[in-house]
This record gives structure tokens, sequence and C-alpha cells, in this order.
């Protein structure tokens, strides 16, 4: 298994010294990371274990000793030393993917995902974008699994009560006779989600694991939740409101918000605009939805969910397509579309955000991941992001190159 670049970079050349001479007078940490290189864990695990002894404030020696039992299985020990590393020097890039690393080994991929969004290396793009693309990943998987519980517990869960403060945004119905704003539907539903989003009062379920659920409840297909039964989706999701509609020629939307305490719905609300004027719907159906529910806005709020995206209809209908080449594990299609909804409008920031957390095509789909135990899961996203930072260290020795010339060494 590749080992961590930088740290080979730190210690490479001082333990190659030592093998030379002999270990008499290394430090402890210098062995410790020799050993690790080595694949001799239990030697690692003494030198570092050492190491802390008389050094009990060493990042380093944290850091170190925290990859060490996470390659021998010891997650728990592990988690100890990574969350103490990362006590000592905050946000480090290396041990914050170490620790989410634990939580994927300890199957706990809302804790991974937790953690890897805190990840922050601007110097290294291509390192951060392959971490975003795992976290894609992950709570795709995360979803999944939620969407199986929820349905294996569904005669518990319909005695719950759903969290009176989180919305489910479903897709709006095609009612259109050639079915012509099915793409545009998934769309309006991630920017209507996104506009809700920045009400404080209020959460939102992410649209990866609705899409989930509606997989696993054979409505992944159609995309649509009646609002007859939305009170059910929202009980298995934990969501007390579930915005459901229909969408029809020119465009009018008509929303319903049902409650799933009450098992019924509780509000409706109806705009009509004209197809040039497509990018209002977003913010007058989240404005509908805090309207229905008598949330108070402060002025941020009320000029937030009003936020336009984008008025390039052809940029819309690209993103829609590539949500749901995304939901399809198509990478590749999910890709392309998203570049065309940026080409079609470069300021698109949703489209932005689809690209830079695309997966690639080379990530396995979910028929593999769902297979996949805690460990092998662990390994993958490893390997993942050993391969990013070589790709990045290649980046930047091509840089350096160029700059000198391209004289090379």
């Amino acid at each position: 298994m590749k080992r961590s670049t930088r740290l080979m970079k730190v210690f490479g050349g001082v333990c190659i010294c030592a093998l030379m001479i002999g270990l008499t007078g290394c430090s402890p940490l210098l062995i410790g990371d020799m050993k690790f290189q080595m694949g001799d864990y239990p030697a690692a695990t003494t030198a570092l274990t050492t190491y802390l002894e008389t050094h009990p404030d060493s990042f380093q020696g944290h850091y170190m000793l925290g990859r060490t039992y996470l390659e021998t299985g010891d997650t728990e020990k592990a988690l100890s030393m990574l969350q103490k590393a990362l006590q000592l020097k905050p946000g480090d890039p290396e041990a914050t993917i170490y620790l989410g690393l634990v939580y994927v080994a300890q199957d706990n991929y809302e804790m991974a995902i937790a953690t890897l969004e805190k990840f922050n290396d601007k110097d290294r793009p291509v390192v951060e974008s392959a971490v975003k693309k795992q976290i894609t990943l992950l709570k795709i998987a995360q979803s999944k699994k939620l969407a199986k519980e929820a349905l294996a517990a569904e005669k518990s869960l319909a005695a719950a009560k759903p969290d009176s403060n989180t919305y489910a945004i479903c897709y709006y119905a095609d009612m259109t006779q050639d079915k012509n704003l099915q793409a545009f539907s998934k769309a309006l539903a991630a920017m209507t989600i996104s506009n809700l989003s920045k009400v404080n009062a209020i959460r939102i379920v992410e649209r990866l694991r609705l899409q989930a659920l509606m997989d696993e409840m054979a409505l992944g297909q159609s995309g649509v939740v009646d609002p007859k039964t939305a009170p059910r989706t929202g009980k298995l999701l934990g969501a007390e409101n579930i915005v459901t509609g229909t969408l029809s020629q020119d465009i009018q939307a008509v929303t319903a918000l049902a409650s799933a305490s009450r098992g019924r719905v509780i509000g409706n609300a109806a705009v009509t605009v004209k197809k040039d004027n497509f990018f209002q719907l977003p913010g007058a159906i989240a404005a509908d939805v805090v309207k229905m529910n008598n949330i108070p806005l402060n002025p941020a709020e009320a000029n937030a969910i009003g936020a336009i995206h984008t008025k390039n209809m052809d940029a819309v209908l690209y993103y829609g397509k590539a949500l749901d080449a995304l939901d399809k594990e198509d990478w590749k299609t999910a890709l392309n579309y998203f570049n065309k909804a940026i080409a079609a409008d470069p300021g698109f920031e949703l489209a932005i955000l689809g690209r830079e957390t695309c997966p690639d095509d080379s990530s396995d789909g979910m028929s593999s991941l769902d297979k996949m135990e805690p460990q092998q899961m662990k390994a993958q996203i490893e390997s993942n992001f050993n391969d990013a930072v070589e790709n990045q260290n290649a980046a930047d020795e091509a840089v350096k190159d160029s700059l000198s010339g391209g004289g090379g060494h």
C-alpha cells in the first residue's frame, strides 16, 4: 500500500541514513516512522509509544501512532491518537484524512463525512478535489444505508415524532403532455433546497438521501412522491414537512406541504411564470413554503431565499440531466452534463459545485460499494487519496520545470 508522500519527504532521507549507520542514537520517532514504512507495525508501535512518553505534546508522534494503530485494525486507539494530533495541530490535512478513515473503518460514515468535510488544503487543489469526490461516494453509501434501515424499521418509525423543523423537498411531477420538464424538475428541487437552506430555523434533507429512499421504495424512475403518501416518506426521513408538487405549462408550479405527524396536506400554493422567467420559481416556491408554516425571516434570509441561480434554461436542463446521471451512478455522463451546464452559464454555482464533487469515472459504482466491508472502503479511499497526492506532486513538479525553462533535472 502507498504511504504518505509528505511523510516520506520529511523522514525518508534521515531514515535511509539510519539504515546506513544503524539505529543506535536515532530518535524513537524516526525509528517508528521507518518501521511504519517497512510495514513492521509492532516495532513502530513500540518506538512511537516510547517517543510519546517523553514528548507528550508531539503532533507527529500522535499522528504516526494513530496511523499505525489504524493499519493494525485497532480503530479505537487510532481514533484517540488522531483526535489528539488534531488538538495539537488543528486542521492538519493528513491528520484530518486519516481520522476520517478511522470512522470509515468503524462503519461510521456520518462522522467520516463530517470529518472529511473539514479537509482544507488550498495549496493542493488536486488532493482537495479528490477528497470532495470521496465525500460524495460516502454520502451516497450512507444515504442508501439509511434508506434500507428506515424501511426495515418502518413500523417503529411510524410511532416516532419527526423533527418539526426538518423539510424534505421532493421532485415535482411533470404534468406536461410531452414530459419535457423532467430534467427541469430535478434541477428545480436542487435549487429550491439551496434557497431554503439559507433559513436558519429549518433543516433540509439532502437530495441524495431523498433519492436513495425513493430508489429503495421503487420510486427512483419517476422521482415523484404523491402528496397523499408524502407523510410516509416524511416518517422514513424523520422530516415533519414534505414539499411536493406538480409542473405544467406555462410554467405553473403547484406546491403542496404535507405534515408527516398529521398524515395530511396542510397547505397549498401555486405560482405561474413565463418560460423565460423560469428562474423565479425556486425563490417563489421557497417563499411559499416559509409562508405556509409562518416561519419568521430576518432581512438577510428573506433576500437569500429568493436567490437566482441562473437565467439560462439550457444550463438548468443540463444540470438536471447531470443530477439524474449522478443518481444512476453514471459518473462520466454526469460530469459531461455538469460541464455543459457550466459552459452555458459559467457563473452557475450549483453546477460548479456538482462538477467539483462528482466522482471520477474510475470510481466504483454503488453495486460494488454496497458489498464493501468497512475496511475495504477505507482501503479504497486511502488509495484514491494517495493517488491524488502523487498526481499533485507530479503537477507541482511540472510547474517547477516550466518555470525553470523546462530543463528538468
